[in-house]
């Protein structure tokens, strides 16, 4: 209502640029609360309580090896930036960014081979994999990741799991 009055009165252009700058960091301002993620400093529906412990676990635990995520090549990053900040995110040479090889490398070899990594699987990355993501290649169906392939790796004598939390796991390999 108070806009209203301030367009039709012919009030100055000073008087509307306010009115539209208090606005603009209302609406900043809501909606940097109304979306979910680890820069809100809380769990949330983006990252859940039980991911912050497990990474918060991980973290405290883990010495200098290096972090790696099967989906989400940045995981390790945004929870690095919740706990000790984005700077020291950056001085930090232990959270890497890495992918592992399709179906964790078993389709070349019987084991897993990666050495002294800490593997993150979250839930919705098996199930995102598991069930959702499938692709099209020369009329053949593609899967970066399988059901079989996380068996294999729960399974695999090479794999160590150190954190298992209703929505985490964490490997040592």
């Amino acid at each position: 209502m108070s806009l209203y009055i301030i367009f039709l009165k012919k009030n100055s252009i000073a008087s509307v640029l306010i009115s539209a700058g208090v606005l603009t960091l209302m609406l900043d301002a809501s909606i940097y609360g109304a979306f979910f993620s680890p820069l809100i400093y809380r769990p949330n529906m983006g990252v859940t309580y039980n991911e912050v412990q497990g990474m918060k676990f991980l973290f405290d635990k883990k010495g200098k090896d290096h972090i790696i995520s099967i989906l989400d090549r940045q995981v390790a990053w945004r929870f690095c930036d919740l706990f000790f900040g984005w700077y020291k995110r950056h001085q930090r040479d232990d959270v890497i960014i890495s992918a592992l090889p399709d179906h964790f490398g078993y389709n070349e070899s019987p084991r897993f081979t990666y050495r002294d990594y800490y593997i993150i699987l979250m839930e919705w990355q098996e199930q995102l994999y598991g069930n959702v993501l499938t692709f099209k290649k020369d009329k053949e169906k593609f899967t970066k990741f399988t059901k079989e392939d996380f068996r294999k790796f729960r399974n695999d004598p090479n794999v160590n799991e150190i954190y298992e939390g209703l929505n985490i796991e964490i490997y040592k390999s």
